[in-house]
């Protein structure tokens, strides 16, 4: 067995709006700041790392955009589903206290 790894625990505060989306993409905490981390590391020398980032996250917006409505859709349709449920389930109940008495 080799040596351990050595690592650092680190804390981080974060937009809650980025943590969430994050997580909805299927990444957890460290796995996410580990690749970010990466990337920042990836960027070439000499060049407007806040700039660049801005220009590789122009196409990241709009995909979480069309997710953030297929999500807002899956949500309505399953509210739907609820609803249609709730109802069949209360005529049901109000039939068989009608026939009960």
């Amino acid at each position: 067995m080799g040596m351990p790894e050595e690592k650092k625990r680190i804390n981080a505060v974060i937009d809650m709006d980025m943590y969430i989306t994050i997580m909805g993409l299927g990444y957890g905490t460290s796995e996410a700041v580990v690749r970010g981390f990466g990337k920042l590391l990836e960027e070439k020398d000499g060049t407007n790392h806040k700039e660049d980032s801005l220009k590789s996250n122009d196409g990241l917006v709009p995909a979480l955009e069309n997710r953030i409505a297929s999500l807002e859709e899956q949500l309505k349709t399953k509210d739907q589903q609820l609803e249609k449920k709730r109802c069949t389930n209360r005529k049901s109940y109000k039939r068989n206290a009608i026939t009960s008495d």
